[in-house]
């Protein structure tokens, strides 16, 4: 059967989904993304210093692609408060369509290059950064870096949702995990065509419409929902640690929270219900942290660091991406040296600073202190959302791979009682 035959015979928002799906609205992922020889362009010339700040666009959709798709988007979400009699599947396109014109409207500020729009669009969508995280962050690291770092109180529940973690045999819940592990070398590097390969395999079984491939388009794992396709950078190489958890994370979450969505009688759950990313990324760290057996902290902290940093967090000053850069680069090189020599840690601490930076000013204006892209708060407030939730309320598990929703919020979980 046919997919949208399968839509229309058993999806009880196939109407309202398949519209949704002819809008085709531009991605915000996709629309920040830069290509490989941009980057390394930028990158060379601002490790040399001959530009204080890297440029961040162009950026693949004009304006007139995000207008039409915010028109089209107001036009359905009229249609459905109009015409949907079941309440709950017209709250689930509401909140889902609010969301999309919200992440429209920091497209068309990012387009104008408006960093007040900006700063305000993200707000909107993501929120500050969460107080409470802040000053765990600045506890945890004053102990080790105080040169860096001012010193902070330590967040009491956070403490305790640590210790409650660090006392779980984790290997016991490999119940959790949608499939077996692979069989590999923890010790052993593996090329990334070995590792396109396995991963191939395990897609056969577990969502046979995917593919797995090599990419020179991508210097990270790349999931790509529309193509169903899984990137693997051709000339990266893999420890065989990180290859299961990688596995869990991109497939094991990602890929297959997609697939067991398009088999639900809510179709909305395969390309997910509002704000169901914080989850998302929280369960995918999660399921790293189970394959690796240990947990050592919440997830995410260089990404949410970065954050404090040029935002104002860290000491009330916010910063440009150079000064971010500096800052985090110089933290970079005081924790590398613990493993490598000078030359190295200074090389290293450079790319993953400049990556991390990137990261948070894409989209933005680099030269603006604290015009920032929020999205990568939500790497290490998702995993401590998911692990508060286990750990409180671990009946919500028992369905987290049914779709693309948040387990704890209460209107995402009543959908998925209802329709999966």
């Amino acid at each position: 059967m046919k997919r949208n035959q399968f839509i229309k015979q058993y999806a009880s928002d196939a109407r309202w989904f398949l519209e949704l799906k002819k809008i085709k609205a531009p991605l915000v992922l996709h629309s920040y993304r830069l290509s490989k020889d941009f980057l390394d362009n930028q990158y060379n010339l601002f490790i040399s210093d001959q530009v204080r700040n890297p440029e961040v666009q162009p950026f693949l959709y004009s304006e007139s692609d995000v207008r039409l798709a915010q028109d089209r988007l107001i036009e359905l979400r009229s249609m459905i408060l109009q015409e949907e009699q079941e309440k709950s599947i017209s709250q689930a396109y509401i909140r889902n369509i609010d969301f999309k014109l919200k992440e429209l409207n920091m497209l068309m500020a990012s387009l104008a290059v408006d960093c007040v729009a900006f700063k305000k669009a993200n707000q909107s969508l993501y929120d500050s950064l969460q107080q409470e995280v802040v000053d765990d962050i600045l506890y945890k690291l004053n102990t080790k870096y105080n040169s860096f770092f001012p010193k902070a109180t330590p967040v009491e529940n956070l403490q305790k949702l640590r210790s409650k973690i660090s006392t779980l045999p984790l290997e016991n819940f490999s119940t959790l995990l949608p499939f077996d592990t692979l069989d590999v070398d923890k010790s052993s590097l593996y090329q990334a065509n070995t590792v396109c390969a396995m991963w191939s395999e395990v897609l056969a079984e577990v969502a046979p419409a995917w593919k797995c491939e090599l990419s020179d388009e991508f210097q990270h794992m790349h999931v790509n929902i529309r193509k169903r396709l899984v990137s693997i950078p051709n000339k990266a190489k893999f420890r065989g640690s990180r290859i299961n958890k990688m596995l869990f994370h991109e497939i094991g979450t990602h890929v297959l929270r997609r697939e067991n969505g398009k088999k639900s009688k809510l179709q909305l759950l395969s390309i997910g219900l509002d704000n169901y990313q914080p989850a998302e990324e929280g369960l995918s760290i999660m399921m790293e942290q189970i394959v690796g057996g240990s947990f050592k902290d919440f997830g995410g902290l260089d990404k949410y660091l970065a954050l404090m940093i040029a935002k104002g967090y860290v000491d009330g000053i916010e910063r440009d991406f150079r000064d971010t850069f500096i800052m985090l680069r110089d933290y970079f090189v005081a924790r590398k040296r613990v493993r490598h020599n000078s030359d190295d840690a200074t090389r290293i601490a450079n790319e993953r600073a400049w990556a991390i930076c990137w990261r948070i000013f894409r989209g933005g204006k680099p030269e603006i202190p604290g015009c920032c892209f929020m999205k990568d708060k939500i790497y290490r407030e998702g995993n401590i959302l998911m692990w508060n939730l286990f750990i409180n309320n671990n009946k919500h598990f028992s369905n987290v791979s049914a779709g693309k929703f948040n387990p704890a919020d209460s209107q995402h979980r009543k959908l998925v009682e209802k329709y999966t």
